[in-house]
């Protein structure tokens, strides 16, 4: 398949802009990126679509999302109006995942990924919760990307917050899903969930760090997108909330932590020297 007579857009290293480009497509892959004239007679026997001189250029990729989190458009918290990051929380997203069913989860993937796609994204690494609906909700998702035939990371947000039998399903979900997905998708891989600091013990996060070596991912969380995260990390810890991660080994080069807003320039060198991933989302802050 053969995209012509595109405002080509390349980014990278070395960004290429190409007036009247085309791009030829062969079994899921980038073969060609060129000239519309030189492109057409290269492949004559590919089909093709006329751009119209619409730019044409890698899709997006969103590096840090919930989901689920559709459901909370336009949607009112219900009593006094959340003054605060945890009351935030506590009103309005902790009500939501524990309201959704198999049904909702599907029909929230569905809505955010066709709006994903009508904004030019083509790779989301989603950070779900479902505490009533655990087992098998990354497999929901995953029907839902692969029928859409979109990319996605997926992982299950551990959290201490719903008593043990969810923290232990939460355990179990991540690994059920990880040892069968590499196997079984092109569009779809997993990290290891975990929702933040303040809602997991120390003991919870050294059975997460064991599990998530034995299959070999990095964890995608949240990590001081508040104040009060390094305050509840200082308080029962003795450190802050960067400083106590890195003690029980979930920093590294596959880890990715959501916002670090409130991180201090010490936290950021050592987050630098774990060559850890940061997923800032400036619009959510």
């Amino acid at each position: 398949m053969i995209i012509y007579n595109a405002t080509v857009i390349s980014l990278g290293v070395k960004p290429l802009l190409i007036p009247n480009g085309a791009v030829y497509v062969r079994d899921d892959r980038i073969v060609d990126v060129g000239k519309s004239s030189r492109i057409m007679k290269a492949y004559k026997s590919a089909g093709s679509i006329n751009a119209n001189g619409k730019v044409l250029m890698p899709g997006l990729i969103n590096s840090h999302t919930h989901l689920y989190s559709t459901f909370a458009l336009g949607m009112p918290s219900i009593g006094q109006q959340p003054r605060n990051f945890m009351q935030t929380l506590r009103r309005v997203w902790w009500r939501l995942d524990r309201a959704l069913s198999e049904e909702a989860i599907q029909l929230s993937a569905l809505l955010s990924l066709a709006q994903a796609i009508r904004a030019g994204t083509t790779t989301l690494i989603d950070h779900h919760s479902s505490p009533n609906a655990i087992r098998g909700s990354l497999d929901c998702l995953r029907n839902i990307v692969e029928r859409v035939g979109i990319r996605a990371c997926l992982s299950y947000e551990v959290s201490d917050r719903d008593g043990k039998r969810c923290t232990r399903e939460g355990i179990e979900e991540n690994v059920r899903f990880l040892q069968a997905i590499n196997r079984r998708s092109s569009l779809v891989r997993g990290m290891f969930g975990l929702h933040s600091s303040f809602t997991l013990s120390d003991e919870t996060l050294r059975r997460c760090v064991t599990a998530a070596r034995a299959v070999n991912v990095g964890f995608h969380l949240h990590c001081a997108e508040a104040l009060t995260d390094n305050e509840d990390s200082m308080k029962k810890y003795g450190k802050g909330v960067v400083e106590r991660l890195a003690k029980v080994g979930v920093l590294g080069p596959q880890t990715i932590l959501a916002h670090c807003v409130h991180v201090s320039e010490a936290q950021i060198s050592l987050l630098a020297r774990t060559r850890t991933m940061v997923a800032h989302n400036p619009r959510s802050n």
